[in-house]
């Protein structure tokens, strides 16, 4: 399966997800992630990844929001997406961004991460 990758203003290209996805379970309030970029991963063929994907497979009705960030020097939100089971969230890899803790009415948090 393909999926279509938006570049810019120019005509959507063809690409494949990598398949290092991973499940991450916050189980307990308080779990988040500190601003941070991610890494590009290299498959077998030599193509790099470019943007992370996060499928959220529970809601939260509090806390757990990814915040993206307008720069890890001055970690100013451009936007706060709330976890909501079936929402997808695709971004570059060089956009910085963060987990907002986990609170004891968002639990357990669940999401589907890769490339």
């Amino acid at each position: 399966d393909l999926a279509v990758e938006a570049v810019g203003d120019s005509a959507p290209r063809k690409g494949q997800p990598f398949p290092q996805m991973r499940f991450l379970l916050y189980r307990s309030a308080g779990g988040g992630l500190p601003p941070h970029t991610d890494l590009s991963r290299s498959n077998r063929r030599g193509q790099s990844s470019k943007h992370t994907f996060i499928l959220y497979l529970t809601s939260c009705d509090a806390g757990g929001a990814t915040v993206l960030l307008q720069s890890l020097s001055e970690p100013a939100a451009l936007a706060a997406v709330t976890p909501q089971r079936g929402r997808l969230l695709i971004f570059p890899h060089e956009c910085p961004h963060m987990a907002q803790e986990v609170v004891a009415s968002g639990l357990p948090k669940i999401l589907l991460r890769g490339e």
